[in-house]
């Protein structure tokens, strides 16, 4: 079965296999980053996305195996999908709210994580470590 796929995610399949991008947070990050694109860029917010986003997934998977951050945040973004579509009715505010917790998602999830346990790390070194 042929799967229309967006340029942006045959790429980031490419970087996968080559390990241009290595982490599981920057893969993580990386598929986000695909992924807010091609909602960008989506005529319409509706259920059809949810399949757009697991042949994404799928193709990327043929790479690399998600991780399970990777999942989690499929998970996420799916289900703002559905909650957007159940609450709101215009696509374009369907389409801000998922962009929104798609964004917050990241900052919080993944950004602010590794910020926590960077700083965490930095005040149990100590001199002469």
């Amino acid at each position: 079965q042929l799967i229309d796929l967006h340029p942006a995610v045959i790429g980031l399949g490419i970087k996968y296999a080559t390990k241009a991008i290595q982490g599981a947070n920057a893969r993580c990050l990386a598929m986000l980053d695909i992924i807010r694109l091609i909602i960008e860029e989506y005529p319409v917010v509706d259920k059809q996305l949810d399949a757009k986003i697991t042949d994404i997934s799928n193709y990327l998977s043929n790479f690399r195996p998600l991780s399970v951050g990777m999942k989690n945040a499929l998970i996420h973004v799916k289900q703002s999908i559905f909650e957007s579509i159940k609450y709101f009715n215009k696509s374009d505010i369907v389409k801000k709210a998922v962009l929104h917790q798609l964004h917050r998602y990241r900052d919080t999830k993944i950004t602010a994580a590794d910020q926590i346990i960077s700083d965490t790390a930095r005040e149990k070194i100590t001199e002469n470590d």
